[in-house]
């Protein structure tokens, strides 16, 4: 009879701290265990001078003052006086932080970090490690009493052959050191070494002075050092070393019964000692390898491989020697028979020239003498061309001068029946609808230079004038009626800057003038501007009938009062043409509340007499380029002007507005003169009533008159603002 059980498991509190607990506090010890033996410690109150970057396997450091070794892992801190080992299998890469050079160290080796204010070495104990100089600074090691530097990008392997060094006494015991240099190279030299009084004292002054204190009782240096002491704990200590030194030293002497003369030799032979240790110094380069004392304070090479290599070296050098003569007995024989062979050889080839240059010689001179020939018979042929050739164009030219005589007779002909023809010819009023397309004239674009034209013989007043028959532009016996308004066409590129001129109509052979002088401003208002091409159109108003275009012209004048020079402008072209025969055809009102805007960049102006003792300055602006062409304004209107400009100091300004009747011009609007005050910005506003009608714009001219507050012939605007807004 089989028993019943109860297989249920049930989780009581035994259960649950075997099966729960113990495993979590298992591998809390485990993480804890792991985390203690891969921990390493930092030093908070000094700065890092190296980084080991990378390290495999065990790699270990102890501090300066700690007597315990700690396992590091990659990017751990290294400090001033730590000493790096590596174990079996192990190696180890390391930074310096202030520069780029680096160390490697291989298995079982050891080292310890150095630093000092002239920078930072490796005091390289025993193992092996490679240098690896950057590329603005070398690497450094110290071995025993010896310094080795890698110069900027630089591979020097250094090893020691036995462990870490151990002697007698104060002395250590030598080391072979094995130095290969693999790229660049590297310097091998002595350092000086700190006697005993030397260390104790370094290690005194670089300590708190409460340890100085108790290591200085019932010592030599016990009341000497006091103040040295009390120093060692300041920033200065170091300014006081070399002096505290000297006399702590020359005390311990003369407690010795040695004299100051004594003391002197004494000196004099250590830093004999010094300076030789300071000289004996080797450079090894790329490819060399030495084995040296580490502990040797003489000459750097101690041992006899280099003695035994230098004797290899002589041997082989005797060696190459006896072949190189044994060679050169060889080559000399050679060339001696070679040189022999030549000679024969030479002596041939010079009888075989000198037969072909004979007979080259002989050659040329027959060519010679075939193209002096040919040559004096081609001089005669050409000389006999160009006799015949000069004899053609004579001929020629005589024929061409009596056929333009003949030319220019049947011409002065054909013009005197053309004026009896034009003259019988009725004259006709022009047909607007049928002008012809606008002749541009000069046909040829060019240049044209304004020529002086003399308008008053007695006073000697004169202008530039440029003159064009209008039968040029609207064809023969042609007339055109007052109240016509013409349109001229004008471009080119200015020679010298300018600002305004005048476009005169005149009838007939009294040159009567038909228009108003109403001053005309190209490039929209600008002027001329020098070197820049302007292409501008102008409407002008006829007060008088142009009774027949074959006696008339059109004049473009410059005064010479404000133009020093004639002007020239390069690529002049002009045309013309009717815009309309009547100019209430072009007229319009101006509408209320219309706003007016006109800006000048800058202006230069020449100085002119107002009357008898009043100069000053003066522009004309054409009311066209402010309010636009063919444009009326009633009397009775109200204008409001805003006029703003700069220049040079002025001292009253004042400006008007006048329509231009023929012959004279009638003041529509004046305002009186406004003190500026020696200032050079002028700033005048206000509302005004027009006291007549404006007829047309195109006849009209805003004035400004300007006052200087300095006798100069010359003065500019800048930044000339006008604007006007039509009331009502």
């Amino acid at each position: 009879m089989t028993k019943k059980r109860n297989t249920k498991f049930k989780l009581n509190k035994a259960n649950l701290f075997i099966f729960v607990i113990c495993p979590i506090l298992s591998a809390l010890s485990l993480g804890l265990f792991y985390k203690d033996i891969n921990s390493f410690s930092l030093r908070n109150d000094e700065k890092a001078v190296a980084t080991i970057y990378f390290r495999r396997n065990t790699v270990q450091r102890k501090f300066i003052d700690d007597d315990l070794w700690e396992r590091l892992s990659n990017k751990s801190p290294v400090f001033n006086g730590d000493k790096i080992r590596t174990g079996e299998n192990s190696e180890a890469f390391a930074v310096f932080k202030d520069s780029d050079s680096k160390i490697q160290l291989r298995e079982n080796s050891l080292i310890q970090i150095l630093y000092n204010p002239k920078g930072k070495s490796v005091d390289f104990l025993s193992g092996e490690i490679w240098l690896l100089g950057g590329a603005k600074k070398g690497a450094v090691t110290l071995v025993g009493k010896k310094k080795i530097s890698a110069s900027p990008n630089s591979r020097v392997k250094i090893s020691i052959s036995n462990s870490e060094p151990t002697g007698v006494g104060d002395e250590q015991e030598p080391q072979d050191v094995v130095v290969e240099v693999l790229e660049g190279e590297a310097k091998v030299e002595g350092i000086e070494q700190l006697t005993k009084t030397q260390e104790l004292y370094k290690k005194l002054v670089e300590e708190p002075s409460e340890k100085i204190q108790q290591k200085v009782q019932g010592t030599v240096f016990e009341g000497m050092f006091a103040a040295a002491a009390e120093a060692a704990s300041q920033s200065f200590y170091a300014k006081l070393y070399k002096t505290a030194y000297k006399t702590a030293r020359d005390a311990t002497y003369l407690a010795q019964g040695k004299t100051l003369e004594e003391v002197r030799a004494e000196e004099e032979k250590e830093s004999e000692t010094k300076e030789k240790i300071k000289n004996n110094k080797q450079v090894l380069k790329a490819g060399d390898r030495a084995v040296a004392l580490a502990a040797a304070p003489e000459g750097f090479v101690a041992k006899t491989t280099i003695e035994s290599h230098k004797r290899e070296l002589a041997l082989a050098e005797q060696k190459a020697q006896q072949e190189r003569a044994e060679r050169e007995a060889r080559i000399e024989a050679e060339k001696e028979a070679a040189l022999k062979e030549a000679a024969e050889r030479e002596a041939a080839e010079k009888a075989a020239l000198a037969k072909a240059a004979a007979k080259e010689r002989a050659k040329k001179e027959a060519d010679r003498k075939l193209a002096a020939k040919k040559k004096a018979a081609a001089l005669a042929k050409k000389r006999a061309a160009e006799k015949a050739e000069a004899e053609r164009l004579a001929k020629l030219q005589a024929e061409q001068a009596a056929l333009a005589a003949a030319q220019s007779a049947e011409a002065e002909d054909d013009e005197e029946e053309d004026d009896d023809d034009e003259a019988a010819a009725p004259v006709e009023v022009i047909d607007i609808a049928a002008q012809e397309e606008a002749v541009v004239v000069p046909q040829k674009p060019g240049t044209v230079t304004f020529s002086k034209n003399v308008t008053n013989e007695a006073t000697g007043e004169f202008d530039y004038q440029y003159e064009v028959p209008l039968k040029k532009l609207f064809g023969k016996n042609k007339s055109i009626p007052a109240g016509s308004v013409i349109e001229l066409s004008m471009a080119g590129v200015p020679q010298k800057p300018g600002y305004e001129f005048y476009a005169v109509f005149t009838n007939g052979a009294a040159k009567k003038e038909a228009n108003a002088l109403t001053p005309l401003v190209a490039n929209e208002g600008q002027g001329f501007v020098v070197g820049e091409r302007f292409e501008d159109t102008f409407r002008i108003l006829l007060k008088e009938p142009i009774q027949n275009t074959k006696k008339s012209k059109l004049e473009l004048r410059f005064d010479s009062k404000t133009y020093d020079e004639p002007p020239v402008i390069d690529d002049f072209e002009l045309s013309g043409k009717v815009a309309a025969l009547d100019q209430n055809e072009l007229l319009t009102s101006m509408e209320s509340d219309n706003e007016s805007y006109f800006h000048l960049k800058r202006v230069d102006m020449k100085r002119i007499p107002f009357k008898k003792n009043l100069s000053g300055y003066q522009l004309r602006i054409p009311l066209s380029k402010i309010f636009g062409e063919s444009k009326k304004i009633p009397k009775g209107s109200k204008l409001r002007f805003v006029i703003q400009t700069e220049g040079p100091g002025f001292y009253y300004a004042n400006w008007h507005i006048y329509n231009c009747e023929l012959d004279e011009w009638k003041l529509l609007l004046g305002r009186s003169f406004t003190p500026c005050l020696y200032r050079d910005f002028w700033n005048d506003y206000g509302t005004v009533t027009l006291k007549d009608d404006i007829g047309n714009t195109d006849s009209s001219v805003f004035e400004i008159k300007i006052s200087p507050s300095e006798n100069h012939n010359t003065t500019y605007f800048k930044d000339l603002k006008i604007r006007v807004m039509l009331l009502k």
